[in-house]
């Protein structure tokens, strides 16, 4: 177990939380559980707690500042790369990352951050394009209590995701300048309405573009110390899907009930491929239990060598030597050499096959290595993806 240093969370405005404290050190940079002293906490006003697997993509952002540190949210987007505010960067220093820390006392992983990149429009007066991406010093670990977040698809880029509930998540204040001395603890999740930006405009007499989502609650808001965090909303095929980055509320504070304004992410698909490392699919992508893998592979003749591959294994005659193919596992072919002039392949499967010689002497091997994460849990993509792709729907792209 590692010690954080205390960190007080000081009412600012509102647009974060300002903690004095002294940055996570080099040792804390490994990952692994931590203790937190008694001190005053930000967490989202009028949330509840959620469980470990609940929300395994949030994760909380510690920003050095000139004077102490200032917490934000953000969201796991590939094992590289976390989507945030940029408004968290006012002052930026060495930012930490802490993941699977749905409860503070218990972080599964912690990694410094290498890169802060800023969306180039950024305007901090509007709260315009208030989006950035942060580049981890090393791929994430992840578990069960770490996983990635699923962005809008190309389909959804002119979707407006009016009147869907929504969520917001992060570990921020109870309240406008909440008093309460308490661990920094659980993160807490509120949910929400999507309403109309015509609607979200009336309330805040203007300033609400194009680029932004509101979502209103009369049970509770983001506060201070949420800027950053996800919105999501319950999509048609049943998953989680982040539309927004909190950005900002009225300047009455988070005890009103008014909506909250989130960065809103289908303007910047083609923005956050180009700068991480991500793919924007094209369409939903569901994740059914997969059936078994049924691979024709072709191994050529081979003296004492062994081929491990999936499915059906068709063996190449030889000249001359005479290869056997013990029953295994359905995932395991051993060949191994004979001397008689008949093959005869053993069959792994409820077919018998005999195999006619050639002349054949050539070898090839071929092994296949399985992901050591499940398909939702992986990203494997070139780097820099262009964001335009012929036969892309564009939508409304904001570079």
């Amino acid at each position: 177990m590692r010690n954080v240093q205390a960190c007080l969370v000081v009412s600012v405005v509102l647009t974060g939380a300002v903690c004095l404290a002294t940055p996570l050190g080099a040792a804390h940079l490994a990952g692994g559980s931590i203790d937190l002293p008694v001190h005053k906490t930000p967490r989202i006003r009028g949330g509840v707690p959620v469980g470990p697997e609940e929300i395994p993509y949030a994760v909380g952002l510690m920003v050095q500042q000139p004077i102490g540190n200032r917490w934000c949210g953000g969201t796991l987007v590939s094992r590289n790369y976390v989507l945030t505010a940029a408004s968290c960067f006012a002052n930026p220093g060495a930012t930490t990352v802490l993941m699977g820390a749905s409860n503070m006392t218990n972080v599964e992983d912690i990694v410094a951050a290498s890169e802060v990149i800023l969306h180039q429009a950024y305007v901090p007066s509007q709260n315009l394009n208030d989006l950035a991406l942060v580049r981890l010093s090393r791929p994430a670990n992840l578990s069960n209590y770490i996983r990635l977040a699923r962005l809008p698809n190309w389909r959804q880029a002119d979707s407006l995701f009016l009147n869907q509930l929504a969520s917001i998540s992060g570990w921020g204040a109870l309240g406008q300048n909440a008093p309460e001395i308490l661990p920094l603890n659980n993160l807490h999740r509120v949910d929400g309405a999507v309403i109309s930006n015509t609607a979200c405009n009336l309330q805040f007499l203007g300033g609400i573009a194009e680029s932004h989502v509101c979502v209103a609650s009369s049970v509770g808001s983001p506060c201070q110390g949420d800027q950053g965090g996800p919105l999501t909303v319950q999509d048609a095929d049943g998953g989680q899907t982040v539309i927004g980055v909190f950005s900002f509320l009225t300047w009455l504070g988070c005890d009103v009930d008014w909506p909250a304004v989130y960065t809103r992410l289908t303007p910047y698909l083609a923005w956050i491929e180009a700068n991480s490392d991500v793919t924007i699919l094209n369409d939903f992508e569901f994740f059914p239990t997969p059936p078994p893998v049924q691979t024709n592979t072709t191994t050529s003749p081979v003296t004492g060598q062994t081929t491990t591959t999936p499915g059906t294994t068709t063996v190449q005659p030889t000249t001359a030597v005479t290869t056997t193919v013990t029953p295994t596992t359905a995932d395991t072919t051993t060949v191994q050499p004979t001397t008689a002039d008949t093959t005869t392949v053993q069959p792994t499967t409820a077919d018998t096959t005999t195999v006619q010689p050639t002349t054949a002497d050539t070898t090839t091997v071929v092994t296949t290595t399985e992901s050591p994460f499940p398909p939702e849990m992986t990203t494997v993509v070139p780097s820099f993806i262009p964001p335009h792709r012929i036969g892309r729907p564009v939508g409304r792209n904001l570079y």
